[in-house]
């Protein structure tokens, strides 16, 4: 029975130690899986959070994309529409400027008959047709000195005297003009003036100079010498007097005057004399 006993016990304690080897190996085996499940769900996450990764950066990288595409249609539309204002801007001007050139010109007649065609843009103010009357009187003798300080009125196609605050609100192409001198008894004095506007005495008027005679100088000057200052230098003057005046280019000049000269009377003589003594000539 001890024999029978001994080896029961033996049994016992062998399935017992199979018994716990088995439950240690199932323990460690289910260790095991535990462990490569974790693995598994380790780089599952790591590959699920490397994957949101790359599609958030493509995302960014696609919103990047189709941001720039739109700042860049943006720059396009804008361009094209500040290339569009200046267009139509530089087209309001050209047609405007078109337009001012393509007025009929202006017909000038001046106070010693001769006719002027002045382009309407180039006169269509007071201070310019000024400007044009004053170079074409520039070496005038007689009155082109009166010109010069604007001792004259304009007058339109209807007779009536055009006035320089109206000017630009009443001319209109295609106009004629005719000029008028001011009555010698009318004229201001020409020449130096004293405090308060009062012109020297025994200068009512600038007496014209003569050209020099080859070999004789002029009174109280010597040979030479050229224009008085002031004075405006006349035909045959030695010096730049015969340079004409600067007139525009596109400013036409019909030269009408007189025919050939013939033998002035001694009345017209006297007549000359009495204009530039300041005297009225006497009425007929």
């Amino acid at each position: 029975m001890q024999e029978d006993a001994k080896q029961k016990a033996e049994a016992d304690a062998a399935a017992k130690v199979a018994a716990e080897a088995e439950a240690k190996a199932a323990a460690q085996k289910k260790a095991a899986e535990e462990a490569e499940r974790f693995k598994l769900m380790q780089e599952e996450a790591k590959l699920k959070a490397e994957a949101d990764a790359a599609a958030k950066i493509a995302a960014e990288a696609e919103a990047a994309i189709k941001a720039a595409e739109a700042a860049e249609a943006a720059k396009k539309e804008h361009e094209a529409f500040k290339k569009r204002i200046q267009d139509e801007t530089k087209a309001k001007f050209e047609e405007a400027a078109r337009k001012q050139t393509d007025k009929a010109p202006i017909k000038f007649k001046d106070a010693v008959g001769r006719k002027f065609s002045f382009p309407f843009h180039l006169c269509s103010t007071w201070q310019s047709m000024e400007e044009l009357i004053k170079q074409a009187f520039l070496h005038v003798d007689v009155i082109g000195p009166h010109v010069q300080p604007g001792h004259y009125d304009l007058t339109g196609p209807n007779g009536e005297i055009i006035l320089p605050s109206v000017w630009e609100k009443v001319i209109e192409p295609d106009w004629s003009i005719s000029m008028t001198m001011w009555p010698v008894e009318k004229m201001p004095p020409l020449g130096p003036k004293l405090p308060g506007g009062m012109p020297l005495p025994g200068r009512r008027h600038q007496m014209p100079i003569p050209p020099s005679i080859p070999g004789i100088a002029p009174a109280g000057r010597r040979p030479g010498s050229g224009m008085p200052p002031g004075m405006a230098p006349l035909p045959g003057w030695p010096g730049p007097a015969g340079r004409r005046p600067h007139i525009p280019n596109d400013v036409e000049i019909i030269d009408v005057g007189p025919g050939p000269s013939k033998p002035k009377s001694s009345k017209r003589n006297s007549a000359m004399l009495t204009f530039f003594a300041g005297k009225p000539a006497k009425k007929k």
